[in-house]
């Protein structure tokens, strides 16, 4: 009797833990042909990125590598296809931005229709979901405190690290007065070095084949570090494809 009453306590306790919003996370057939998520790591120092930590890990797509990082204590993988006008969207999961909100979102993951990476994300109400914004990049990094934060080199020259607050319900990014490129390469072309952006005064005139420091940027103008410890700026066409004067700065994109 005694062993009833106590499976019968676990049962109405395991119920009353479920999320209010539920979601079909049943898999489409023929999923191997489709996107999906795979739970990579929770707390995994391979896989943590120190600046989020306690965040848990889902490879979507890893050929570029895709990757969410979430709480898994306030998200419910969804890992389902769809499609949004024509093209294959997955419906990765259900989570919230902001942990001390009683607000949930969907965030969905798309390649569009050129390879183009990103994420959108959907206000769940009771029986629609509002698109609020679409993010672009290869990696999101949802760790509950009102803020979502993207990487990745698509739609851009080089990596592009972006911070967004969540404010009347709207997804802002938070401006920079540069990017970080932190990118050591070696000159793929003969490279002037200006004091500013102004372009007057030369700093330094490298060699093609220098190795190099690219520190900063802004807008189309790059701050490098040269072999000596001495800085400069120099600009890098910001539509250029061709990875002059530094191969890993191109435009990755249509």
């Amino acid at each position: 009797m005694l062993k009833k009453m106590l499976l019968f306590f676990i049962l109405i306790l395991s119920l009353s833990c479920k999320n209010e919003i539920e979601f079909d996370t049943t898999s489409p057939k023929n999923i191997d042909s489709l996107l999906v998520v795979k739970p990579d790591s929770l707390n995994n120092p391979k896989e943590q990125n120190t600046a989020f930590e306690g965040l848990a890990t889902l490879t979507i797509d890893e050929k570029w590598p895709i990757k969410i990082h979430y709480n898994p204590e306030t998200s419910v993988i969804i890992n389902k296809n769809i499609s949004v006008y024509g093209f294959q969207v997955l419906q990765v999961l259900k989570t919230k931005i902001y942990n001390q909100s009683n607000d949930y979102y969907v965030i969905n993951f798309s390649e569009e229709p050129s390879a183009d990476p990103g994420f959108s994300i959907y206000k769940v109400h009771q029986d629609s979901l509002e698109h609020i914004s679409s993010l672009k990049g290869t990696e999101l990094f949802i760790p509950g405190n009102g803020c979502l934060y993207t990487c990745g080199h698509t739609d851009n020259m080089f990596n592009h690290r972006k911070k967004y607050s969540l404010s009347n319900n709207d997804i802002i990014e938070t401006k920079q007065p540069f990017y970080f490129v932190g990118i050591e390469s070696k000159t793929t072309a003969d490279v002037i070095l200006y004091e500013n952006i102004n372009y007057k005064n030369i700093v330094a005139k490298l060699p093609k084949g220098t190795q190099v420091i690219v520190l900063l940027a802004q807008d189309d103008n790059y701050l490098f570090k040269t072999p000596f410890g001495l800085l400069g700026w120099t600009k890098i066409d910001e539509n250029s494809y061709h990875g002059i004067p530094i191969k890993e700065i191109f435009f990755n994109g249509d």
